[in-house]
This record gives C-alpha cells, sequence and structure tokens, in this order.
C-alpha cells in the first residue's frame, strides 16, 4: 500500500472522530451480523435435519471385525498377528518365472501356497535381509537393484555384499538405464 495514502487515512481519521466512531461501529455491527447469520443457518440446518432424519440412520456402513490379536511368545516379547487372514486366497499367484528367496525364512519357496505364506509371515517375523543377501552372493548373484524412492537398502547391500553390483532405481530413467545395460 501507498505510505502517503496510509498517512491521508489516519489523518482523516484522527481529524473527524465523530465519522470514525460511527465507521467502526458500522463495521463491528457488520461482523456481529455475519456471526449471528451464519450461526442461525446452522442451528437451522441442525434442526432441519434432525426433525426430518431423526437420530435413525438409514445407512449403516461396518467394516468387518479384523482387529489384531496380541500373542506372547516364550519369550515374553508381544507379537501382533492379524486375525483373519482368509484374503489369502483372494490373491493371484502365478508360479515364478525366477526363483525367490523369502527373506523371512532365506528359502525358496516355488508353490503358490507357499509364497502366498511367506509374505504373510512377514507381517510379524522379523525379517533376515543381511542373510538373504548373503545367500544370494553365495548363490552366484552378483547384481543388486533397489527399486524405489531410497537408498538404504543399496547402502546395506554394498556392506554385506562386496563386489556386487549394486543400483539404485529411483526413477523411470534409471530403470530404461539399467535394461540397456543388461542388453548390450
Amino acid at each position: 500500500m501507498n505510505p502517503y495514502a496510509v498517512k491521508l487515512a489516519i489523518r482523516h481519521l484522527l481529524s473527524h472522530p465523530g465519522q470514525t466512531a460511527l465507521l467502526m461501529a458500522g463495521v463491528a455491527l457488520g461482523v456481529g451480523v455475519f456471526i449471528f447469520m451464519s450461526a442461525l443457518i446452522g442451528g437451522l440446518a441442525t434442526l432441519l435435519t434432525l426433525r426430518t432424519v431423526g437420530s435413525i440412520p438409514h445407512v449403516v456402513l461396518e467394516m468387518p471385525d479384523r482387529d489384531p490379536t496380541i500373542l506372547v511368545s516364550q519369550t515374553g516379547a508381544q507379537v501382533v498377528m492379524q486375525k483373519d487372514l482368509s484374503r489369502r486366497e483372494q490373491i493371484a499367484i502365478w508360479q515364478p518365472a525366477v526363483p525367490i528367496i523369502h527373506n523371512v525364512d532365506v528359502a525358496r519357496h516355488d508353490e503358490p501356497a507357499e509364497i502366498v505364506e511367506a509374505l504373510a509371515c512377514q507381517l510379524w517375523q522379523p525379517v533376515r535381509w543381511t542373510r538373504t543377501i548373503e545367500k544370494l552372493a553365495a548363490d552366484g548373484v552378483t547384481r543388486f537393484a533397489e527399486c524405489g524412492p531410497g537408498k538404504v537398502l543399496s547402502g546395506l547391500n554394498r556392506r554385506i555384499a562386496r563386489g556386487a553390483a549394486i543400483t539404485a532405481l529411483a526413477s523411470r530413467a534409471d530403470i530404461e538405464q539399467l535394461m540397456g545395460e543388461t542388453e548390450s
């Protein structure tokens, strides 16, 4: 705002106290009326809704009971286990084209039912990342790629599998570059 205009407005307000008081009262009255009307409309809407619909719900949406069960293991640690695992049957699993080593038991599972079970175990059992990467390196894997926005696993893999080629794929361009390198 122009400093000259501000100075002129202040001078006018101070030289005419009657007009200033009338202006301030008008603004205060306008704000009060606005607040009153907002409250009145909100209250009227609530009253009409209660009189029309009442307190009886017409549509009830309920989630199935899927509260986790807390188990206490022999070591005293608490483990949370999902109560309803029936959704596992809905997961479509095909026979893998390449061997998959699961990081819960550091074992290869080829049957679809075993794969689903191993994936479900990752929810409540500790992941053995170091042992998994060591097994892959012992089996002859020389290149590891991490897909995602971070590079944490790539850093871990560099310490575990020394001498292996480690790549972090954070974007589509990174993936296309890696595919170009493997094709040539």
